[in-house]
């Protein structure tokens, strides 16, 4: 919802950017994710939940300091 936000206050060819730098973005962050499932192997599983949960904290905060439409 936050990205729609951000895309619908953007003015013409600003729309297109936006959208794909936050398309890149999310990429990135589902590559990062996946590495660090993939690490479950090496490391134990308790620690990488704890990390994605870390990780989804994070996100949840900045996500909450957006401001609202």
């Amino acid at each position: 919802g936050r990205k729609t936000y951000v895309v619908d206050i953007a003015e013409g060819n600003e729309r297109t950017e936006y959208v794909a730098g936050s398309n890149t973005a999310i990429g990135f962050i589902l590559l990062f994710t996946g590495v660090i499932g993939a690490l479950g192997a090496m490391f134990s599983v308790p620690l990488i939940v704890l990390v994605l949960s870390l990780l989804g904290i994070v996100g949840a905060i900045m996500g909450y300091r957006l401001p609202e439409a």
